[in-house]
């Protein structure tokens, strides 16, 4: 008997460790990053009353990236739209995403911003 429950312990274990490694390397949870949003979607989606149009792009996050830092990075003319705006753009893009908790490793869409 005692032997058996050695057998079962180690089979938790196995079994445990390979669980992690599938998470690890394949993961459990997917993630569709296709942008939904049509060019028509977007116009009607801008409260703002500009005629401002996005992409959506994905991007992987990397380690000190920030929101804010990437979209900077990802449209150099930012400075003609409301940091509220960007925020709001994002989180329609990542509906249940905090933008102050992106993870790195992670990929999120972000609006990159027509030069008008």
């Amino acid at each position: 008997m005692h032997f058996l429950k050695k057998v079962f312990v180690v089979f938790l274990a196995l079994l445990f460790v390979r669980s992690l490694l599938y998470d690890w390397s394949t993961g459990v949870l997917e993630f569709d990053v296709t942008p939904t949003n049509t060019e028509e979607d977007q116009k009607e989606k801008n409260n703002h009353g500009d005629k401002a149009s996005f992409q959506a792009v994905p991007y992987q996050v990397q380690s000190g990236d920030t929101v804010l830092s990437i979209l900077e990075q990802l449209n150099p003319h930012l400075n003609m739209y409301s940091m509220e705006k960007v925020i709001e753009d994002f989180q329609s893009l990542n509906p249940g995403i905090d933008p102050h908790s992106i993870l790195n490793g992670n990929t999120y869409l972000f609006p990159v911003y027509d030069e008008q």
